[in-house]
């Protein structure tokens, strides 16, 4: 995910990419670990251990929207989406 594009307005959105990506290789992402911030140059806090797994959810036996929320909250969490997550849904009419 390192050198992904960012283009999405959530984490979920970030890692339902992924994992679509992931699953047209005929694989099953199984578990979703994500860390705290990585201080920066600079910063007080550039000697501290980093938490690579501070946050672990296991996708088995939970629903995709299971998870989407608990990414979410961490997004939150992280300042990396805002508290409110709406989704719009565009209607079309079919092709004649």
């Amino acid at each position: 995910l390192m050198f992904k594009a960012w283009g999405f307005d959530t984490l979920a959105e970030l890692i339902g990419d992924y994992k679509e990506s992931y699953e047209r290789w005929h694989h099953s992402l199984n578990k979703i670990k994500i860390g705290n911030l990585i201080p920066h140059e600079g910063s007080q806090r550039v000697s501290e251990t980093v938490d690579w797994a501070q946050t672990v959810i296991n996708l088995k036996g939970q629903s995709w929207e299971e998870t989407e929320a608990l990414l979410h909250k961490k997004g939150r969490s992280l300042r990396w989406e805002p508290s409110v997550v709406s989704t719009v849904v565009i209607k079309t009419k079919p092709a004649q």
